[in-house]
């Protein structure tokens, strides 16, 4: 099993977890760990996060990686913070 680092990211009603270049959304909750799988239908990748450490249980398949969806979605995140802390800028504006 290989512990790395991961970084959240919040996307409508929940959590992405971004590693390595990849994308994992949670699958479930026992415990305390966070089962998570990867978001590509076709991969079979799984990870668990326990104590704030993503360990990583199966490998991902041979894909893309999934940077360009984990930039954009740290964009959106970024300009909904800053929308919501600032009351008269429009999101629009932003």
């Amino acid at each position: 099993m290989i512990v790395v680092e991961y970084t959240e990211i919040a996307k409508s009603r929940g959590k992405l977890y971004a590693c390595e270049n990849q994308l994992y959304i949670q699958h479930s909750i026992k415990k305390g760990v966070r089962y998570l799988k990867c978001i590509n239908e076709d991969c079979t990748a799984t990870a668990k996060v326990i104590d704030s450490s993503l360990h990583a249980v199966r490998p991902h398949n041979q894909h893309d990686d999934q940077n360009v969806e984990i930039e954009r979605l740290q964009v959106l995140e970024r300009c909904r913070k800053r929308a919501a802390s600032s009351s008269t800028d429009t999101l629009r504006a932003i």
